[in-house]
């Protein structure tokens, strides 16, 4: 017949006898901090919909100091930044639009009214 398996326990903690323990380091990695004001340009940015463009205002400059400053330190964030700059050049650019179609329907409308003489 076959000889018994045998049994070795092993110590509390260390894995079982034919497993390799996990390694370290490969899990151990450190990713980049994010930069606050690419978060901060991105949550303004989106809330520059809501608060008719206003927020963008301060959404746009602050991507761009975001920006500066990830490629000076390596932080992480730049996609955050880059969709802050973006939401918040259309919202103005929507915004413009908006006020100089508004602007010159109204003087169209103006001009081109019906003149009584006297």
């Amino acid at each position: 017949m076959y000889p018994a398996p045998q049994f070795n326990p092993a110590p509390y903690g260390a894995p079982p006898q034919g497993y390799s323990p996990m390694p370290g380091p490969m899990f151990m990695v450190q990713q980049p901090r994010t930069n606050g004001m690419a978060t901060a340009s991105m949550v303004l940015g989106i809330l520059s919909f809501i608060t008719c463009g206003i927020t963008a205002l301060v959404a746009i400059p602050l991507g761009h100091v975001a920006r500066g400053q990830i490629q000076r330190t390596g932080e992480g964030g730049g996609g955050q930044a880059v969709a802050g700059l973006i939401l918040g050049y259309l919202t103005v650019a929507g915004w413009a639009l908006f006020w100089i179609l508004d602007l010159g329907l109204l003087a169209a409308a103006g001009s081109g009214g019906s003149h009584h003489y006297r």
